[in-house]
């Protein structure tokens, strides 16, 4: 009887244990949650502040992403939201992240809406880079609409906006009516229009963007720079 009812206290023990550690996980859950809930709500104040401070809102967009794309050319020049990198090391496609459902498709694409100046942006968006039905990350096997143009502004025109945005494709795959731009054509890429093209194909809101800011100086004006500082 004495072995039953310690065996019983013991039982009782366990599940006053189990239960305060089932309780500690889902307090720490609900806090990480609620951490995590907040430094999204921050992020996207930031986004949306910068993206207005540098025109991309509404140059390229009407509405602010939920999420940031992560972009690196080569090792270690990462993009992140108007910071300044120079053009030439942007000779390759970079290593782009976000947030992806391997089982959705997505649209990449790359403007730079300051051509040929900020100034006087007749051409604006030119298009750099476009990928549609993208599955999840895997964007080498998405279909190319346009081949991977390197920033290239023309020396003397100040710093341009190069902006990368990803929209999710709600409807599954979509049949690109785009024309195919290899990376020497310049008529298909002129005046490209962002916000048109995700109303085209019923894309709703942009779901990730990053943009730096790269700029080419001539000659004569690296030189006096040289000799000024």
């Amino acid at each position: 009887m004495t072995q039953l009812i310690r065996s019983s206290y013991r039982m009782s023990e366990l599940i006053c244990i189990f239960s305060l550690v089932v309780c500690a996980k889902i307090l720490l859950v609900a806090t990480d949650g609620h951490d995590l809930a907040k430094e999204e709500e921050s992020l996207h104040t930031e986004m949306r502040t910068r993206l207005i401070q540098y025109g991309i809102m509404p140059d390229v967009l009407n509405e602010t992403p939920k999420h940031l794309v992560e972009v690196v050319y080569g090792e270690y020049y990462k993009i992140y939201f108007g910071n300044k990198v120079n053009p030439d090391f942007c000779s390759a496609p970079p290593k782009m992240t976000w947030p992806a459902d391997p089982k959705k498709f997505y649209t990449l694409l790359m403007v730079d809406p300051d051509q040929p100046s900020r100034l006087t942006p007749t051409d604006r968006e030119f298009l750099l880079w476009l990928l549609v039905n993208i599955p999840g990350q895997k964007r080498l096997l998405g279909h190319t609409c346009a081949e991977y143009r390197p920033p290239e502004p023309d020396p003397g025109t100040g710093p341009h906006r190069f902006v990368y945005v990803v929209y999710e494709q709600p409807m599954g795959k979509i049949k690109s009516k785009e024309p195919y731009s290899d990376v020497f054509q310049n008529d298909t890429r002129q005046r490209f229009n962002t916000k048109h093209f995700a109303e085209k194909y019923e894309l709703g809101a942009p779901l990730a963007v990053n943009f730096f800011f790269g700029e080419k100086f001539s000659e004569e004006n690296a030189t006096t720079s040289k000799s000024t500082t």
